[in-house]
């Protein structure tokens, strides 16, 4: 269906968002909630759990009232099971509106706190559709009212949501294409690396870290996410990706080789900045992959000509270096945990320190490039 005259203004600027500074979107919304005669428009990304759309990526209201938006999530508007609106989720276009609204809120019985959230806010009565429905997100436009909408203004929101629409979908091919970019930056550095969004799936990888991830003896891809081979290892490369999406700092973390005893690698995990009205697919983390360095023979001289240690006590030092703890070191070197203590002690008083943290942080001086 063709935009009515004076609406292509609208259109345009939907379209002109994803190519200007995010906060761009915001001009078409207003344009939106005018030509539709609606007291507001709202544009909400809902992100996907097993728990179901359980969390808000993003939530842009045009005019908010004063409390509206402390009160969305205070009476747990970003639960599906508590936001009827969201769960009404359609394929994109299909718009629902007023009858559809009131057939559910029935249904939900006077005492509701989201029905009573909408009223209190004007925004019961509308329409909304679905911009990206994707399996990992929700991305939704809609109107809110505090009247029942009319049929032409249904057929004007129709109208100009499939502008909105294209914008998206633009929105999010324009963030992908930003992490293929970054991603050939750091091939061409030689880089292991993966891209995450801040729904933790891959956007993209450098060659050397696709290969890795194929042979499967490290990391692999699921349901496009990032996972350690090794069920233990990965509840820790889990638990980091948490912490750097929060940007918590994270230390290096081992990659024990499922198929050689002996290797290993590190995850250096790096929280990427944020962008205002970003859709959630631009990078948000970057995983380095470090191939090990303990069977590097020439560290182990460098090391020990540095410190005076022992070939024994080069070897432990590099493994404490590489981030593997002393259960796993007796096991790679095939010796006892009270050997691999009494070698620490002996690595201690050689090196001057006194605690674990600082031994990795004085040996990676030296041994890091």
């Amino acid at each position: 269906m063709g935009m009515e005259d004076g609406f292509e203004n609208i259109g345009k600027a939907f379209l002109n968002a994803p190519f200007e500074n995010l906060a761009e979107w915001d001009s078409p919304l207003h344009m939106l909630a005018e030509a539709t005669g609606s007291t507001q428009a709202q544009l909400i990304g809902q992100n996907f759990s097993a728990k179901g759309w359980n969390s808000v990526l993003f939530h842009h209201i045009t005019d908010p009232r004063p409390g509206a938006a402390e009160d969305y999530f205070n009476v747990g508007a970003e639960r599906a099971e508590v936001n009827w609106k969201a769960a009404m989720r359609s394929s994109p276009m299909r718009i629902i509106r007023d009858d559809h609204y009131m057939a559910v809120a029935e249904r939900r019985g006077r005492k509701d706190q989201f029905t009573d959230y909408l009223k209190e806010y004007d925004g019961f009565h509308g329409a909304h559709t679905t911009l990206i429905n994707d399996g990992d997100a929700l991305f939704t436009l809609a109107l809110l009212r505090d009247r029942p909408i009319a049929a032409e203004d249904i057929d004007r929101f129709r109208a100009i949501a499939s502008y909105a629409h294209a914008a998206a979908l633009m929105q999010r091919s324009l963030e992908g294409r930003g992490a293929a970019i970054t991603a050939q930056t750091l091939e061409t550095l030689g880089i292991d690396a993966f891209l995450l969004d801040r729904n933790r799936r891959v956007q993209a990888m450098t060659g050397a870290a696709e290969r890795m991830a194929q042979a499967g003896a490290l990391l692999t891809i699921r349901s496009g996410q990032v996972r350690a081979v090794s069920r233990n290892t990965d509840k820790a490369l889990q638990a980091a990706i948490s912490g750097g999406l929060d940007g918590r700092l994270q230390n290096a973390l081992a990659l024990p080789h499922s198929f050689d005893s002996h290797g290993s690698a590190v995850a250096d995990l790096f929280a990427l900045p944020a962008r205002e009205w970003s859709f959630g697919f631009e990078p948000r983390l970057l995983i380095v992959i470090r191939q090990p360095h303990d069977v590097d023979a020439e560290r182990r001289k460098l090391l020990s000509q540095l410190f005076e240690l022992t070939e024994a006590e080069a070897d432990v030092a590099l493994h404490i270096a590489n981030g593997l703890d002393r259960n796993e070191i007796a096991f790679r070197r095939n010796s006892s945990v009270a050997t691999v203590q009494e070698l620490l002690k002996r690595i201690f008083r050689k090196t001057d320190v006194r605690r674990e943290g600082g031994l990795v942080a004085l040996l990676n001086r030296f041994l890091r490039p």
